[in-house]
């Protein structure tokens, strides 16, 4: 007899990474990986190039969004059921992110999957 898998619950996961954030100190993580994403979200889009990206999820305290273009729209609303799904606009995700943040931020991020060029775009932002 097999044991039964038990369901991923994403609301616990996303529920534990705010208290890690909130001991941190921290507002919120962009997370651009794509193991991550998958992890936090359940969407299972592929990054098949390095400087390609299916999505990155915005992780605040409150809300939590998964930031995509089109091509991952329907997908992106029926895997990551608890992400508001935000396409990229004109900007980019900078812009994108600038439309979403509000008020001063402390955003962690990963590094390993953060370019520099986006970096200093992120670091121009008002509120973050």
């Amino acid at each position: 007899m097999s044991a039964a898998i038990a369901p991923i619950n994403i609301e616990e996961r996303l529920e534990a990474l705010r208290e890690a954030l909130k001991k941190s100190k921290l507002d919120g993580i962009l997370i651009s990986s794509q193991e991550n994403r998958r992890f936090f979200s359940g969407f299972t889009a592929t990054d098949p190039m390095l400087n390609e990206s299916s999505g990155v999820l915005l992780i605040l305290l409150n809300e939590a969004y998964l930031i995509t273009d089109g091509r991952y729209l329907v997908s992106a609303a029926e895997e990551a059921k608890a992400f508001e799904v935000v396409t990229t606009g004109l900007g980019g995700l900078p812009r994108t992110l600038e439309a979403l943040i509000k008020e001063p931020t402390r955003l962690a991020f990963e590094p390993d999957y953060l370019s520099y060029g986006l970096f200093k775009n992120l670091s121009e932002i008002k509120n973050i």
